[in-house]
């Protein structure tokens, strides 16, 4: 590629409270929002879309790779916001970039049910745009598969990711961060400016856990949040899973009191069942089904309410069996 990759880099602002951006209709972020972002990010509905690329199978060089990134930025960017598309669609420029001056191989990385794995002794060839396609979505996921890693160590106040992510030559590339000063609202101010994501998240790790930022997950979605305005927030801004129209914040109230009122049907079904069939055994003893109905109940329902705490049954479906044993007749 002709052009310099720097020319093309994100230039952040770092101001007091959180990051401006200098391109258009880009919106501020609080310190730590972008990474969290990125951790969050469903690479699997990217990797869908690229799929459905017409020329996929069309041989990978500069004229094709430039071509596609057009096609996918508008993609990535539709689903990601135009902060963090921007930050991916310069790591899918970055990644070209450099496997073209690799002679069309990159470092080879595999990712199953036992998490990430490199081999930087045999690196893989790039053929076509398919290829360079899934291979860089494919680093983005792992990518994102160590962040998360590090944000949960994070909120446990455990800190020793630090010296992985910072001097580890094996997982991440060299920093590549431009620094500046301009003169911003009456005030001079650091600029700087990223051309790869890498760069990025160890900036907002730095400037997370200088600023000592509150990081929760979700107690609908389980996604990364941070708490803007009350620490004792327990639901995030993000579209809610049950219904993408409402933010888990708008809808978690409703969410909690509809499973405290499972749970409380679920513990008074199971409570009546308990005492009657507690009391049919204890008052018949000549009967041995009683007790062994009673015995086989306590068994049944503890494997029950472990199931539910794991997520493999449903508070709903508990309650359907509870209502099921209860029409029983021992």
């Amino acid at each position: 590629m002709e052009q310099d990759i720097h020319d093309l880099g994100v230039e952040l602002i770092l101001f007091e409270d959180g990051y401006g951006f200098t391109f258009e209709d880009a919106p501020c972020y609080p310190v730590g929002q972008l990474l969290l972002d990125f951790c969050n990010t469903d690479f699997s509905t990217i990797f869908a879309e690229a799929e459905k690329y017409p020329d996929s199978h069309a041989e990978f060089n500069k004229n094709n790779a430039d071509y596609a990134q057009f096609w996918l930025q508008n993609i990535i960017v539709s689903k990601c916001g135009i902060v963090l598309g921007r930050f991916l669609v310069l790591e899918l420029m970055s990644s070209a970039y450099q496997c073209q001056l690799d002679g069309n191989t990159m470092i080879n990385l595999s990712i199953d049910s036992e998490g990430s794995h490199i081999d930087e002794k045999n690196p893989i060839q790039i053929t076509d745009i398919r290829d360079f396609f899934l291979y860089s979505l494919a680093f983005l996921t792992m990518l994102q598969n160590y962040v998360s890693d590090y944000i949960e160590s994070y909120i446990e106040g455990d800190s020793s990711f630090i010296k992985e992510m910072f001097f580890s030559t094996r997982k991440f590339r060299d920093q590549d961060i431009h620094y500046a000063i301009v003169y911003v609202k009456e005030k001079l101010v650091p600029i700087y400016t990223f051309v790869d994501v890498v760069s990025m998240i160890r900036f907002e790790l730095c400037n997370i856990m200088e600023k000592k930022v509150i990081i929760k997950n979700c107690a609908n979605c389980d996604r990364f949040f941070v708490p803007l305005n009350r620490s004792d927030t327990i639901y995030c801004d993000n579209p809610s899973p049950q219904d993408p129209t409402k933010t888990c914040k708008a809808i978690g109230a409703t969410i909690a009191r509809q499973t405290k009122e499972r749970t409380d049907m679920a513990t008074n079904l199971y409570r009546s069942i308990y005492m009657y069939r507690q009391m049919k055994a204890k008052r018949n003893p000549d009967i041995p089904a009683y007790k062994e109905a009673f015995e086989w109940y306590k068994t049944e329902t503890k494997q029950w309410k472990a199931d539910v705490k794991a997520g493999k049954r449903t508070e709903a479906e508990f309650i359907e069996w509870l209502k099921k044993v209860k029409e029983q007749k021992v």
